[in-house]
């Protein structure tokens, strides 16, 4: 994906908006959203079996990937049998 593909942080204030109105109420309750979220990422990273693909989850980040939105498509292909 080129960069002018990537929509810029000046594009999405109001998406800015709702995830830091979001991490502030949850905040007040004691919880750090964001935190949490990166430690999940990281579970599921070191849940990857193979040194491998630990390694594609950490190249898909650096390229721009969402590591929580790679995190949640994991867990899906995991528990996927189990949906049906």
């Amino acid at each position: 994906m080129s960069t002018a593909e990537k929509p810029q942080i000046e594009e999405l204030a109001d998406e800015l908006s709702l995830w830091n109105g979001y991490r502030e109420v949850y905040r007040a309750k004691g919880l750090d959203i964001a935190q949490l979220y990166a430690e999940l990422a990281a579970e599921q990273e070191q849940k990857l079996r193979s040194p491998g693909a630990r390694e594609d989850f950490a190249e898909l980040c650096k390229d721009g990937c969402l590591p929580l939105a790679l995190a949640a498509l994991i867990t899906l292909l995991r528990y996927s049998p189990l949906l049906i």
